[in-house]
């Protein structure tokens, strides 16, 4: 409770989320796929990083990079890793150098 109360002082007056969002931007968490809905600014803005995903309460909360790393210090699994599922297929099953299409 205490760890939720904490990020919550940091989610609420900084959160960035838009009601009238109409891109949705699926990305894993936690074994299962989640989807949070973003205005085409904030999903490249979080594609390359500027901005982050945070988990609380049911719910993802769209935070600028700085407000994501306090997050990250009280409670690192809170954060959701948008950089994780991208290369562990790749590594699984490579592909070989000499196929071509």
């Amino acid at each position: 409770r205490e760890i939720n109360k904490a990020i919550r002082k940091i989610v609420e007056p900084k959160r960035l989320n838009k009601k009238d969002a109409e891109v949705a931007r699926n990305f894993m968490f936690r074994e299962r796929i989640r989807k949070v809905y973003l205005t085409p600014e904030q999903n490249k803005a979080l594609g390359t990083g500027e901005l982050g995903l945070v988990y609380l309460s049911g719910g993802y909360h769209v935070l600028a990079g700085e407000h994501v790393d306090a997050v990250r210090k009280i409670a690192a699994d809170h954060v959701v890793d948008l950089d994780s599922g991208s290369s562990d297929g790749e590594e699984e099953f490579p592909v070989p150098d000499d196929l071509t299409w």
